[in-house]
């Protein structure tokens, strides 16, 4: 990712020199673009993600931009959990203690985002660097292995191990900011190829890395 960034940083100061200066109102210019990616937090545990942005210009070079999308971060645990429930068989209550094994939290997120981005515009190639702020809507799940179950008559029966229930720590939203490069490699006047990388700090979950491609209009 540092040799990603250190890419983009050289062409943009080379490329900084020879933009053309076009000087704009803000709010004249309008684009839109899909992308399609992955994110991570470690390399084994790979997520897809699909985002939709549009942007227009508020100064020369500087863009606000607006997105939605979704990305599923998988993130690798390992802790056990015991605790206890109520079955009914037959008309007969029966009283559980339960134990399993997390292996994996799995987070399926659907943010919604404002932002800048700060490009260098040159007619075939445009480097630039972005900055997010963003509201998530979380879906959590868990993943689980092993296990034990075993019924007892009463509540008093069950070993005291068993007797305080487990209560799983899934957020349901956060908070989150991105920071991040990228470049638009320009196939014609108004359709470019945009390559981007990004770095998410979350309030609620795990930080993780984002590689994206997208056409923008």
């Amino acid at each position: 990712m540092k040799n990603l960034l250190f890419i983009i940083l050289f062409f943009s100061s080379i490329n900084i020199f020879s933009q053309e200066r076009v000087n704009k109102l803000s709010f004249t210019t309008f684009g839109i673009g899909a992308y399609g990616g992955i994110d991570f937090k470690t390399s084994s545990e790979i997520g897809g993600e699909f985002l939709l942005e549009g942007k227009t210009n508020l100064i020369d070079n500087l863009n606000l931009k607006l997105s939605l999308g979704y990305y599923k971060t998988l993130n690798p645990v390992n802790y056990s959990v015991k605790s206890n429930g109520i079955v009914i068989i037959d008309s007969v209550t029966y009283y559980v203690a339960e134990s399993h094994d997390v292996t994996k939290k799995i987070y399926d997120i659907f943010p919604f985002a404002l932002g800048f981005q700060y490009i260098f515009q040159n007619k075939t190639l445009s480097p630039y660097l972005t900055f997010d702020a963003s509201y998530n809507l979380i879906s959590p799940s868990i993943e689980k292995a092993g296990g034990y179950v075993k019924n007892y008559p009463s509540y008093e029966d069950i070993p005291d191990e068993y007797k305080v229930k487990h209560v799983e720590d899934n957020p349901n939203n956060s908070y989150g900011i991105a920071i991040g490069a990228g470049a638009v490699y320009h196939l014609s006047e108004h359709i470019g190829l945009d390559l981007r990388y990004y770095y998410k700090y979350d309030s609620e979950i795990v930080n993780t890395h984002h590689i994206l491609v997208g056409i923008v209009f």
